[in-house]
């Protein structure tokens, strides 16, 4: 298991590809298709492996920043110019991709509520008035769907922009910039700059930020999964179903009809 987790990070390694973003998609498709075949114990023990290496990793690499912020040769090499259009881009970058998604995101949840109050026999006019503004909770759909707000509200949409830090992941690639033309070092301080920055500024300030856009902390995850996700099939689950899961994992119909069972 282990060995097949990081071998497409070694493979991509000798292909000079992207190694993080191979690890990335190989911890998505492992988790979905290779997990279900090891026995319960053995994913418990692999989750705690993976969660201490990741630690350990982590930690390496911000001591190794921090080891870094002075012993770096910045004469010539630190920009202000070149950092703070960088920032400015991030943060314009991020509100490009967040709020556009949230926006079909949310579309797709008013058409699923919508299918859902047809199917049920039609619902209220102040639930239709809600869907209309953007806006609905839990308790407007609790009698009806039995499920709780997924849409994504402009605060949760400010809160995932303004929470967007930058930090082991994006130092590892700018040591792994390449010094071509000589502009490596002056990669790796911009990107340790803007590092810094999102950490200590950012960082520091989320809570004050969650308290501002009134958004709830302590959620249990799990619990929020459980009521929420599984309600209807999309498309991909039921290929997933139909085609994929019987080929990667073992016994899966008789596993599916045991936790039906169950």
């Amino acid at each position: 298991y282990m060995l097949v987790m990081y071998l497409p990070f070694f493979v991509a390694e000798v292909l000079h590809l992207s190694g993080i973003v191979t690890i990335l998609f190989c911890g998505i498709s492992a988790k979905r298709y290779s997990e279900p075949n090891l026995s319960r114990i053995t994913t418990r023990h692999a989750d705690a492996l993976f969660q201490v290496t990741s630690h350990l990793a982590e930690s390496a690499i911000f001591l190794e920043l921090g080891l870094s912020v002075f012993g770096l040769q910045s004469r010539g090499n630190f920009h202000f110019k070149f950092i703070a259009c960088a920032m400015f881009a991030c943060l314009v970058g991020r509100m490009a991709n967040i709020y556009p998604i949230a926006f079909v995101y949310n579309r797709l949840q008013d058409r699923k509520c919508r299918h859902a109050q047809s199917s049920a026999g039609g619902g209220d006019h102040a639930a239709d008035a809600s869907l209309a503004v953007g806006r609905y909770s839990s308790e407007d759909y609790a009698g009806d769907l039995g499920t709780h707000d997924l849409k994504m509200g402009p605060n949760t949409c400010h809160m995932l922009w303004f929470s967007g830090l930058r930090g082991a992941v994006a130092y590892a690639c700018a040591k792994t910039f390449p010094n071509a033309n000589g502009h490596q070092t002056a990669f790796c301080i911009t990107t340790m700059v803007m590092v810094l920055i999102t950490t200590f500024f950012f960082g520091g300030t989320t809570e004050i930020a969650l308290d501002i856009l009134n958004i709830d902390v302590g959620v249990d995850e799990e619990e929020y999964i459980r009521e929420t996700g599984g309600k209807r099939a999309g498309f991909v689950q039921t290929f997933e179903e139909r085609y994929v899961f019987p080929c990667v994992i073992r016994d899966y119909g008789n596993a599916a009809v045991d936790s039906v069972g169950d």
